[in-house]
């Protein structure tokens, strides 16, 4: 009785133990597919899925031009009355032109002269001259601003009607007109013209202000004289000594190139 009892225990002990093995197992297994799943679904469960993109056709508006050139127009042929104009510097003034460059030094276009102003002038003097396509006389006149002014403060003349007044002129006769280059001949021995030379078939010669009033047709004279009645004879003259000039001066101030 004791052997199958002993042997009884013996079968319920290997039967635990296997049901432990067993349990053992299952559970293990359990561990390994939950270990097994949770890394598998894991991407699946943090990550959005992606769907592969698709490129989209660039949408071009129908009125867009490709390579668009932009074309400038062709520049206008200048008239050559004004293109003379601007290689001189030269401005409209009236019935003459205004220099307008910086340089003490004036070249009209085509006439092969120089007009070298004397360096304390620069910044007082004003310089008019006609066209330089005149083919009938060539003037230049210097005139003073301070005196250009004084005409327009003190007689209400407009800026353009006191070129007249000038400084110093240059002007130029065709050698072909004999009777007018004896006319100024007469003038230099008379002591209010004098001579600067010939150049290009142009005879020059210059006047100086002080030698104006001495030519019974001196048309200026009035016009000068309504000034001096306002500001008095001593203040004109003041004003126009603010340019000094005398015969050598203007003489060295122009030269001829050609």
């Amino acid at each position: 009785m004791q052997i199958i009892l002993k042997e009884v225990c013996e079968l319920k002990k290997s039967l635990a133990l296997i049901f432990v093995l067993i349990v053992g197992s299952v559970f293990a297994g359990c561990n390994q597919t939950e270990k097994l799943d949770v890394e598998t679904l894991e991407p699946e469960l943090h990550s959005e899925p992606q769907s592969p993109k698709e490129e989209q056709p660039e949408v071009i508006p129908e009125n867009k031009e490709t390579d668009t050139v932009i074309k400038t127009p062709d520049q206008e042929k200048l008239d050559p009355a004004q293109k003379v104009l601007l290689e001189s510097q030269l401005e409209e003034f009236d019935m003459m032109y205004r220099y307008t460059g910086e340089s003490s030094t004036f070249e009209p276009s085509g006439w092969g002269l120089t007009i070298t102003l004397p360096e304390e002038w620069k910044e007082e003097a004003i310089l008019l001259c006609t066209h330089p396509n005149d083919e009938e006389y060539h003037t230049i006149q210097i005139t003073s601003n301070t005196l250009m002014k004084a005409y327009q403060e003190e007689t209400g003349r407009k800026e353009d009607c006191s070129w007249y007044d000038y400084v110093v002129q240059f002007i130029g006769v065709p050698t072909e007109r004999t009777w007018e280059i004896e006319l100024y001949q007469d003038m230099i021995s008379m002591g209010y013209v004098y001579d600067a030379g010939v150049c290009n078939d142009y005879h020059y010669y210059i006047l100086i202000n002080q030698a104006q009033g001495n030519d019974p047709d001196d048309q200026v004279e009035p016009i000068r004289d309504e000034l001096k009645e306002v500001i008095g004879e001593e203040a004109y003259r003041a004003m126009i000594d603010a340019l000094e000039c005398n015969v050598e001066i203007a003489r060295s101030m122009i030269s001829f190139t050609s």
